[in-house]
């Protein structure tokens, strides 16, 4: 399979973007206040979540380039399991 750049960071990309939805929502499920700026800032789940984020985003890119049809399904079931926490998120 050479030639075959994969998934790998596309996947801790999605898998960080929905961590931080999730802490956004726990946030600001009551509405946003100044309170959940300040929140944010000192959340150590969102931190590492951006700090992940900002290392493997730049690869992205490439891996898109050659997706497939299982990858983009992989891809899918990666947001499809981070759901439930983010509805429960909200629903705290």
């Amino acid at each position: 399979m050479e030639g075959v750049i994969g998934i790998v960071e596309s996947k801790k990309v999605l898998s960080d973007v929905m961590v931080i939805a999730i802490v956004i929502a726990e946030l600001g499920k009551d509405g946003v206040q100044i309170s959940d700026a300040v929140a944010l800032w000192g959340n150590e789940k969102l931190k590492l979540a951006v700090a992940e984020l900002a290392v493997s985003v730049s690869k992205v890119p490439a891996e898109l380039g050659d997706i497939t049809l299982v990858e983009g399904i992989e891809l899918a079931m990666v947001a499809v399991q981070k759901v439930p926490e983010l509805i429960a998120a909200l629903k705290k």
